[in-house]
């Protein structure tokens, strides 16, 4: 996606980022293969606590969960922004 606004050194977060309809179908074709066995195949907690991701704590069942249902979400946003020729702006924080 394309960056929307002037980058903040003072800030933390990704720039947002606007994705066309095309790029919003191409995420949608990327994510809808991936069901929570192959989610949870990929999910290295581990690597997680090490690299301190914000706000992964440190029970490994709970935070797979927690990531597990707003995958799920996100797989739902996309087939239905995809299906309607939506654009989306992505954030992160």
């Amino acid at each position: 996606g394309r960056e929307l606004g002037e980058p903040d050194p003072e800030e933390m977060e990704a720039q947002p980022r606007l994705l066309s309809p095309e790029e919003v179908r191409a995420f949608a074709e990327v994510v809808q293969p991936l069901d929570e066995q192959e989610l949870r195949r990929r999910f290295d907690h581990t690597a997680m606590l090490d690299a301190d991701v914000y706000s992964i704590g440190p029970d490994e069942d709970e935070e797979f969960e927690f990531v597990a249902q707003f995958f799920a979400e996100l797989r739902t946003f996309l087939t239905e922004a995809a299906e309607a020729g939506h654009g989306a702006v992505v954030t992160m924080g």
